[in-house]
């Protein structure tokens, strides 16, 4: 079991069962998970300060996960991030953030859980969501 007290994960994924099932599994693991169904969505929920990863859909309308890293980054906000994608890796892998890793959907839960475990060490504490 992963330690809880060591911080939220936020999930933005436009498909509903998605959502439903990645905070289902996260929650398995002890964590706290805050989901969103756009990148609109959560950038306008003013996350919570314990966010120690956010888990993105590649593809979604309007903006996609990519675009939503790159707005944070350009507003000064680091958020260590771990995308999925139903559409394949090949290639993408040069399109996401340096530290980003990049999860092809169905997403297993070991390799998911190893994702978040790299992103949670990846988080300088002096930068704050």
């Amino acid at each position: 079991m992963v330690d809880a007290a060591a911080g939220r994960i936020l999930v933005v994924d436009d498909d509903e069962s998605v959502c439903r099932a990645l905070s289902r599994l996260l929650r398995s693991f002890g964590f706290e998970v805050s989901t969103f169904g756009s990148a609109a969505e959560l950038l306008a929920s003013g996350p919570p300060d314990d966010t120690v990863c956010l888990v993105a859909d590649v593809r979604m309308p309007e903006m996609s996960g990519v675009e939503l890293c790159e707005h944070l980054h350009a507003s000064g906000r680091y958020l260590p991030t771990v995308f999925v994608t139903a559409h394949g890796t090949e290639g993408l892998r040069s399109l996401v953030l340096e530290g980003s890793q990049v999860l092809e959907k169905p997403v297993s839960a070991e390799r998911l859980i190893a994702a978040i475990g790299v992103a949670r060490r990846q988080r300088p504490p002096h930068r704050p969501w």
